[in-house]
C-alpha cells in the first residue's frame, strides 16, 4: 500500500511540465478551456470578488486528457477502442505500484486515494484507462472508476471487486461494462479453468499492511476489524473459459481476432495462494489488446522489474511474445478475452 496522499501524488508528475494553473469553470467540450487563467477569468464585481480557487492537479490533467481525446456521443465500439488506445499510450512507462489504490481519505481501512495517474498495478490500469475513455468529462472520470472497481459502484473494502473472475468481472459484466468474448475468438483453442475462492480465507488472512492512513496505535483493532468482514462471505466456484497457450503459439492467427482495445487476463488455473492468501485463483494479471501495424501488443502495467530502474513499469509487448514467455510457465495456461462496452 501506498502512503501518498491525494494531494501529493502529482506534484512532480511530468504532465504537468510546462502546463500553467488553471482556473475558474471549466468544460472539456470548450476548446478554449485550455487556455484559461486566472488573468484571463472574468471577475465579478469587487463586493462579491472571491480568490479563484486553483484546479486540483489530478482533474487538471484530466481535463487536458479529455480535450485531446474527446468524447464522441454514441461512439461505435471501434471508436471507443481508439480512445482507450491514445489514452492509455500517455502512461506507457508509468511505475508499477502494488495496491495504489483505496477508498480515499476517511475510509475505515484504506485511505489511499481513489483515482491516481502517476503509478498503476495491473487492475488499476485497466480500470482508469477505461474511466477516462468513458468519461465525457473529468468529473465523471471517479464516477467510472467506481463503477468498475465496487460492486454497484458502492465505495468500500468489502464492495470493492477484489478477485479479477467472481468480482472484477462477474460484477462488471451485470453492470453491462465488460463482456467475455473468449467463447468466440477460437472454440479449438478453448479451455476452462476451475477454481475455488475462498474469501473467508482470504479476510482471515489479511495483514496490518492492507490498512492505509490508519493511526498506528488503531491498527491492531481495526485489523481484528477488517478480518471479521470475512464471516459474511463464503466460498465461490469459478469457472472461467480462456484460450490455450500452446494453442495461440500454434496457430498465432487466433491472436488477430482479438478486438482492438480487448481486455486481455492472464490465466492461472486453480492457481495455489493458499498459503498467503487462503484460497486459489484463476486470474492474476490484466492488461489490453492493441492493434498496431498488423501486430497485436499487450499493453499492461508489468511487475517484471526494469533492467535500469529496476522497478516495474507500464509497458507494452507483443502479444505472441508475451504469450510465448510464458510457455516455460507451470501455472498459466493462457488468456481470458473482454470486451468494453
Amino acid at each position: 500500500m501506498s502512503d501518498c496522499s491525494e494531494s501529493r501524488v502529482f506534484e512532480k508528475c511530468p504532465f504537468f511540465a510546462g502546463v500553467e494553473p488553471l482556473s475558474g469553470p471549466l468544460d472539456p467540450t470548450d476548446p478554449w478551456a485550455q487556455r484559461k487563467c486566472e488573468a484571463t477569468v472574468p471577475r465579478p464585481p469587487p463586493r462579491m470578488a472571491r480568490k479563484s480557487q486553483p484546479l486540483h492537479p489530478v482533474k487538471r490533467l484530466l481535463v487536458l486528457v479529455l480535450i485531446a481525446f474527446p468524447f464522441v456521443a454514441q461512439a461505435t465500439p471501434r471508436a471507443l477502442a481508439e480512445r482507450m488506445d491514445r489514452v492509455s499510450s500517455q502512461f506507457i512507462g508509468k511505475p508499477y505500484l502494488i495496491d495504489p489504490l483505496g477508498e480515499g481519505p476517511g475510509a475505515r481501512f484504506d485511505q489511499d486515494p481513489r483515482l491516481r495517474l502517476d503509478g498503476f498495478d495491473c487492475t488499476t490500469f485497466v480500470e482508469t484507462v477505461v474511466s477516462i475513455a468513458k468519461a465525457r468529462r473529468s468529473n465523471d472520470v471517479e464516477r467510472w472508476m467506481d463503477r468498475i472497481r465496487y460492486a454497484n459502484g458502492k465505495v468500500g473494502f468489502e464492495t470493492r471487486n477484489h478477485f479479477p473472475d467472481v468480482d472484477w468481472i462477474a460484477n462488471n459484466t451485470r453492470a453491462r461494462i465488460v463482456t467475455d468474448i473468449t467463447r468466440t475468438i477460437d472454440r479449438d483453442a478453448l479451455a476452462t479453468a476451475e477454481a475455488l475462492i475462498e474469501k473467508d480465507s482470504w479476510y482471515a488472512l489479511l495483514k496490518i499492511e492492507r490498512l492505509s492512513g490508519i493511526a498506528e496505535t488503531e491498527k491492531p483493532a481495526r485489523l481484528i476489524e477488517l478480518r471479521s468482514l470475512g464471516a459474511k462471505h463464503g466460498k465461490t466456484i469459478s469457472r472461467v473459459p480462456y484460450l490455450r497457450k500452446h494453442a495461440i503459439v500454434a496457430h498465432p492467427e487466433i491472436l488477430e481476432r482479438i478486438p482492438h482495445g480487448a481486455i486481455v487476463n492472464v490465466v492461472r488455473p486453480n492457481f495455489d495462494v493458499t498459503k498467503g492468501a487462503g484460497t486459489h485463483m484463476n486470474i492474476t494479471h490484466q492488461g489490453f489488446a492493441f492493434h498496431k501495424n498488423g501486430v497485436v501488443y499487450f499493453r499492461h502495467a508489468s511487475p517484471t522489474p526494469d533492467p535500469v530502474t529496476g522497478q516495474g513499469k507500464v509497458t507494452e509487448i507483443p502479444l505472441l511474445d508475451y504469450v510465448h514467455g510464458t510457455l516455460p510457465s507451470k501455472t498459466i495456461d493462457g488468456i481470458n478475452v473482454l470486451s468494453v462496452r
